[in-house]
């Protein structure tokens, strides 16, 4: 699964309820570590993409011509600014030669122009000589002194024959001097293309390898302070056990030792309330055996007085 900087910024812990957790803070700094490092990594595979496409970029010649520089980012190495001055240079150097090839077919373009306007002029000659022809013939009518139109006919002919063979052979020396520039112009062109893709494919090479080879080692990196992490955390969190434990221990026996206190000191209470208890009970039943004999002392003193009582009433009972 990708990991993103905002993924560990979101990231959250539920809370523990049986025992204690990790420290928050050390939590929350470690996270921060995380994601500096996870932008940084972000940022570097950034670069690199950036540069393995202006590399595909220039192999392609897309964009070369016009191309500006792109700005060197920071923290880019002296061999990258380099790299990007050779970039820079081999496409000012093909948009020159594709310039060359442009001017070299606007010049057969106007050879060819030029070799029309020749055309179109050996016709309004011709055009022209045949009206002077016949204006002439008229003007030789019968009785008339003008010159022989055969004459100017021919000398018409003569001037149109040598226009048109200057024509083609201007326009015929034009193309030639076109097609031969532009034919050069072509190979150096082709030549310079070649040669700037396969300085491109080089350079494209060689990022890719030294894009891989700093990805390696970033693994690599990320992977050792990953293990070290681990390895940090697994210990913390032994330490943290092996103090709970301990702590457990300590307060387990601290309240077995305060049980044992306590439940000594309730029976030493039991003790003394139950041998009062016994000592109250013998008093009592010493009292409620005084009580007893007094009340027996007291039946007989009044059983013997109604004894007396009755014995009086029957004495002076009048006899029948």
């Amino acid at each position: 699964m990708a990991l993103s900087p905002e993924d560990v910024i979101k990231k959250s812990f539920s809370a523990t309820h049986l025992r204690r957790g990790y420290d928050e803070t050390q939590v929350d700094d470690f996270l921060d570590e995380v994601v500096v490092e996870l932008r940084r990594l972000v940022s570097e595979n950034d670069g690199l993409r950036t540069d393995l496409e202006d590399c595909r970029a220039s192999r392609g010649v897309a964009g070369g011509a016009g191309g500006t520089a792109r700005p060197a980012r920071t923290g880019d190495s002296p061999e990258d600014g380099a790299d990007a001055q050779e970039l820079d240079a081999l496409r000012r150097q093909l948009a020159e030669c594709q310039e060359a090839r442009a001017a070299a077919e606007r010049r057969a373009q106007e050879a060819e122009e030029r070799a029309g306007a020749a055309e179109r002029d050996r016709d309004d000659a011709r055009s022209s000589l045949e009206a002077a022809a016949t204006g002439g013939a008229a003007a030789a009518g019968p009785g008339g002194d003008g010159e022989d139109p055969s004459s100017i006919i021919s000398l018409a002919q003569r001037l149109h024959d040598q226009h048109v063979a200057e024509g083609e052979s201007t326009r015929a020396r034009l193309i030639d001097e076109g097609d031969t520039y532009r034919t050069r112009v072509v190979a150096e062109a082709d030549e310079h293309s070649a040669e700037l893709q396969r300085t491109g494919q080089e350079t494209h090479d060689r990022l890719v390898a030294e894009g891989q080879a700093t990805h390696d080692e970033l693994v690599q990196t990320g992977q050792s302070r990953h293990d070290e992490l681990v390895q940090t955390g697994q210990s913390r969190h032994d330490e943290l056990v092996s103090t709970g434990e301990q702590t457990r221990d300590r307060l387990v026996a601290e309240g077995q030792e305060s049980h044992d206190q306590m439940v000594s000191e309730a029976e030493q209470k039991r003790s003394t309330v139950l041998e009062d208890l016994h000592g109250q009970e013998s008093a009592l039943s010493a009292t409620i055996g005084g009580l007893q004999s007094q009340e027996r002392d007291l039946r007989e003193r009044l059983r013997a007085f109604l004894a007396d009582q009755m014995e009086r009433l029957d004495g002076s009972r009048p006899s029948s």
